[in-house]
């Protein structure tokens, strides 16, 4: 277990520069600052930033990520970042953003190799960058020559001959 971990953590950490969740520019309600991004037909993504008050004690401030589905869908890949950090400046939403695309490519991953099932439009809002990178990344730790030039199709050509239940059959490189 803790090999497989290591290698989804290792994928998911060589993917992400790779990768891109498209934000909405954020919008501001009084104190708060919030911005969305589509993770797929089913769910989105929310970044919200509470400015703090001055005048008060409050430990709400700060800056928080989650997702939601969206109505009548189930969310397949729930986020839970609640006071991700008290910063609420630029470098503090991009970590968050970081965070966020790092937690999806591990749930995805996790999804694949317990079911089988294909990510199809549940990841479709994370897009490659540029694919040919995003193959070469993952390159030292796939037994065989990946294909695909969406996110969804080269995760499934990763993880493609491995053991349902997790096991896989990549190199340790």
């Amino acid at each position: 277990m803790p090999r497989d971990l290591h290698l989804l953590s290792r994928a998911a950490t060589l993917l992400a520069p790779h990768v891109d969740l498209r934000w909405d520019r954020p919008r501001r309600r009084g104190a708060t600052l919030i911005s969305r991004a589509a993770i797929g037909a089913f769910s989105e993504a929310i970044l919200q930033s509470v400015d703090p008050d001055p005048d008060s004690a409050d430990p709400a401030s700060g800056l928080s990520g989650w997702s939601r589905p969206l109505p009548g869908c189930r969310d397949p890949f729930p986020l839970r970042l609640w006071a991700f950090s008290p910063a609420t400046d630029a470098p503090a939403w991009e970590a968050l953003r970081h965070a966020i695309r790092l937690n999806l490519l591990m749930q995805a991953q996790i999804h694949l190799l317990l079911t089988r099932a294909p990510l199809g439009q549940s990841l479709s809002g994370l897009v490659l960058r540029d694919a040919a990178a995003a193959r070469r990344a993952l390159e030292p730790l796939a037994p065989h020559r990946l294909q695909g030039g969406d996110l969804a199709t080269l995760l499934t050509a990763l993880y493609r001959g491995a053991p349902r239940s997790g096991r896989q059959t990549v190199n340790q490189a």
